[in-house]
């Protein structure tokens, strides 16, 4: 059995990335697509405390999760995955999971944030030795 990996951020481009997920295993015989949100956990800097957005609980990223997913929710398995790195949270979660494929979209943090600190989507590209697909 094939499993498709697909990562998100609720943004609306990670959406193709799960509508392809969904493509792809639907043209495939068996196929497992896990959908994973990661939460970046950060130390706390207090020179910046007043700039850093609060981090979402596990349970309230599921949550969230859910409802992204909508009517797909009974297509796949939603996963939650707390890191200090996302990208290399996403790639041990693909392999931990012996994902064939990891779908993500591009860039769901905006232009200003691959300029300055390079996009996840990039960093999982470049370091990924599961096959990355770019939606």
């Amino acid at each position: 059995m094939a499993t498709i990996m697909v990562t998100t951020d609720f943004s609306k481009r990670a959406r193709p990335a799960l509508n392809h997920a969904l493509k792809m295993a639907s043209q495939l015989k068996k196929c497992k697509i896990v959908v994973v949100y990661v939460i970046e956990h950060r130390m706390a800097n207090p020179l910046y405390a007043h700039y850093e957005m609060p981090e979402i609980s596990p349970a309230d990223a599921m949550v969230q999760l859910k409802k992204w997913l909508g009517a797909a929710a009974s297509k796949v398995t939603p996963k939650v995955v707390k890191t200090q790195n996302v990208a290399k949270g996403i790639i041990k979660t693909a392999t931990d999971l012996k994902a064939d494929y990891i779908v993500m979209g591009t860039h769901g943090h905006g232009a200003w944030g691959s300029l300055f600190i390079g996009s996840i989507t990039q960093k999982v590209t470049a370091q990924s030795k599961i096959p990355v697909i770019v939606v």
